[in-house]
């Protein structure tokens, strides 16, 4: 499964909660959709998206099931996954950062570095955590 996006805090008290999604554009953030929400993806829960809004500061979310402010409070830091498969497919010119993972990257010089690891979200761009084969 893939991180789709974060839980923030309980909205409210009738179990909305707060939504920061890696990306806000996605056409993967609607109303119906059945998706895993978990401290990690191996605990992961299906949960059905009921409401969805974006407001001034970012998404609010209600799921299915949460039907008030303690329920809501207990996803906080939790995570919303999605599996590959629920991705549209990448316009021409463009990979999903998840397909670089397990790729040969090479130097110009022709060092081989793996992509194996993950990439991590930093201030200006994503970095690629990886190791040298060499």
């Amino acid at each position: 499964m893939i991180l789709f996006g974060r839980i923030g805090r309980a909205h409210g008290v009738r179990g909305d909660v707060r939504f920061w999604p890696n990306n806000a554009g996605s056409s993967l953030l609607r109303t119906g959709r059945t998706v895993m929400v978990g401290p990690s993806p191996d605990v992961a829960l299906a949960k059905k998206v009921q409401m969805l809004r974006f407001d001034a500061k970012g998404a609010i979310v209600h799921f299915d099931g949460v039907d008030d402010r303690d329920t809501a409070s207990s996803l906080t830091g939790h995570n919303w996954y999605e599996t590959r498969d629920e991705f549209p497919k990448a316009a021409d010119g463009e990979v999903y950062v998840v397909d670089l993972i397990g790729l040969d990257v090479r130097t110009e010089e022709g060092q081989s570095h793996d992509c194996e690891e993950r990439f991590v979200a930093g201030v200006a761009t994503d970095v690629r955590v990886g190791r040298s084969k060499d």
